[in-house]
């Protein structure tokens, strides 16, 4: 009996030890991660703008690919409800705002960021005159970037669709540009990707 009730105790002291072992061992990864996003990091405004512009980059390829791969899912469905998931998805994973704007001048009095469109409107100038349409990143604000990058038809299934459209703002064959990306990410995500 006395053996059992030993092994009883030992087995419950085991058991206790552990626990707070892993208890201890999650709490010291919280007070790390939590000491990592503390860090003090000395960044000069060049190194800022080079992340800001590939982070803009990367994040309008990653929409576009995940818009490409929902387009392939939803076949004939129009671009419009896809792209709204896809930026829907985005926002939500990353606090992100992911737009697409055609070359629709009517359109740029409903963009709420001042800097957002200026931009756009320097994008459809560049556009109606025929000035190659580069990517380009802008700060908006002291919180935000705003990046733009242009709306080509790439792929097969867009062009196809596209190019039987009557409406010549959204018309395209293969190869056109009919619009803008353009992203929205916060500062903060641009400083954190040097902790990463």
């Amino acid at each position: 009996m006395q053996n059992g009730f030993l092994k009883f105790l030992f087995f419950s002291a085991f058991s206790l030890l552990f626990s707070c072992h892993e208890k201890n061992n999650n709490n010291s990864l919280a007070v790390k991660e939590e000491l990592r996003s503390r860090e003090v990091v000395h960044l000069t405004q060049n190194q800022i703008a080079e992340r800001a512009f590939e982070l803009g980059d990367t994040l309008v390829t990653e929409a576009e690919a995940l818009f490409f791969s929902e387009l392939q899912i939803a076949k004939d469905s129009s671009c419009i409800p896809v792209f709204d998931s896809v930026a829907a998805d985005l926002a939500k994973q990353y606090k992100i705002q992911v737009s697409r704007y055609l070359f629709d001048t009517s359109r740029t009095k409903f963009i709420k960021s001042i800097k957002e469109r200026e931009v756009i409107e320097a994008y459809m100038f560049s556009h109606q005159n025929k000035i190659p349409l580069s990517p380009n990143y802008q700060k908006d604000g002291d919180k935000d970037f705003i990046y733009n990058k242009a709306l080509v038809l790439n792929q097969k299934q867009c062009s196809n669709c596209h190019s039987k459209i009557t409406n010549p703002l959204v018309k395209g064959d293969f190869g056109d540009t009919i619009g803008i990306w353009s992203v929205k990410y916060p500062k903060r995500m641009v400083v954190m990707s040097f902790i990463d």
